[in-house]
């Protein structure tokens, strides 16, 4: 949009009636599209606190306004800081360039002396400030903008900061909670360690109490085991005893029938010595029986039965003659004695035995466990 056009409302505030005329003409000739409103501050005095300044694109302030000594630019300085307040161009007179220095100082867009006015000025003035200001306007409107966008930004990024220490401050919450949980499990794993140190202390000594009694049950197993092996040597060795003494027994049984058997065939060897003595002699007897008979049979032999028992008779008693007493009588007590002895021997073996496996019970009865026994 064109600058000039965009002009709809210039204020001209002077206390002098006849310059507002020619300065309205003259804006007109330049602004012919801008409706030109006038102020008359000996009429009307101040413009007032609620007066509506944004209504006017530029105002053309007179320094000397002749109202209780308030000059223009102390009206410029007293309401430039309201937001809608307008560019403002001064009218000075020759001779006020400290006064110019001033007004630019206090913010006045720019001025123009009433010995150079006319409408080529008031337009080029007029126009040139207007563009400055839409600059600045537009500019302060960028910058309002922009700070508005770094308002926002900062809003934003204080939210965000907000948030980032509410989360460093939860970090940090969590990092004491964490630095307590730690603590805690330090703690606990310190009361832990000594617990585990204690129990392992409890239980080496209860594997040291169950090592001991595993090796005194190794070692009473093993005195068992030795109890066992010797009852067991000890019931070999009985048996071999009674083995021996069994063999003992039937060698001497064997002895004595061995003995009884040679005195048998002794007495059968002298029986058979006498039986053919005998047979000799009652041969020869019955020789000489023959002998005499074919002489003479005597009166006393009835007949030959009687012959022959006495011969038999005297064959027997022959036969005890022939043996030798003594010998009989020792042959006989040897016979005797040895059977009588041999008894007592084996009783005596018996005994013996008997005594020897009583022993070995008993000491099998004092080895066994009582478990073992039953």
């Amino acid at each position: 949009m064109n600058k000039k056009e965009s002009l709809k409302n210039i204020l001209i505030i002077d206390d002098d009636q006849d310059f507002r005329t020619l300065l309205k003409s003259l804006l007109l000739k330049s602004f012919p599209d801008v409706e030109i409103h006038e102020y008359d501050p000996i009429e009307k005095g101040e413009p007032e606190e609620g007066f509506d300044w944004s209504m006017f694109d530029v105002l053309i302030l007179d320094h000397y306004l002749c109202i209780h000594g308030l000059t223009g630019l102390d009206l410029f300085e007293k309401h430039q800081n309201k937001s809608d307040f307008p560019l403002t161009i001064m009218l000075t007179g020759a001779g006020n360039e400290e006064l110019v220095i001033r007004a630019f100082k206090a913010g006045i867009n720019d001025y123009i002396r009433k010995d150079k006015l006319s409408a080529a000025v008031l337009y080029e003035v007029i126009n040139k400030a207007h563009e400055e200001y839409l600059e600045r306007q537009n500019a302060q409107h960028e910058l309002q903008a922009a700070e508005n966008q770094i308002r926002e930004g900062r809003s934003k990024l204080e939210d965000e900061v907000a948030k980032v220490n509410s989360k460093l401050e939860s970090i940090e919450e969590e990092k004491r909670l964490q630095q307590d949980a730690k603590e805690e499990i330090y703690r606990m794993s310190g009361e832990a360690v000594e617990e585990i140190q204690k129990e392992r202390s409890e239980l080496e000594e209860e594997a040291a109490t169950v090592k001991a009694q595993l090796e005194s049950i190794e070692k009473e197993k093993r005195l068992q085991q030795d109890a066992k092996e010797e009852i067991q040597r000890v019931r070999s060795e009985a048996e071999k005893h009674q083995q021996v003494a069994e063999m003992v027994k039937a060698k001497d049984e064997i002895e004595n029938v061995n003995k009884a058997l040679k005195v048998a065939e002794a007495k059968l060897i002298i029986s058979e010595k006498e039986n053919q003595k005998l047979e000799t002699k009652f041969k020869q007897q019955l020789d000489k029986d023959k002998v005499e008979k074919t002489v003479s049979v005597p009166k006393e032999i009835q007949s030959g039965d009687e012959i022959l028992d006495s011969t038999q008779l005297g064959a027997a008693m022959d036969l005890d003659e022939l043996l030798d007493p003594e010998e009989e009588e020792e042959a006989q007590k040897q016979s005797d004695s040895e059977v009588k002895e041999k008894p007592v021997e084996n009783d005596a073996s018996d005994e013996v035995l008997d005594s020897t496996q009583l022993g070995a019970a008993m000491d099998l009865d004092e080895l066994l466990d009582p478990d073992d026994e039953t």
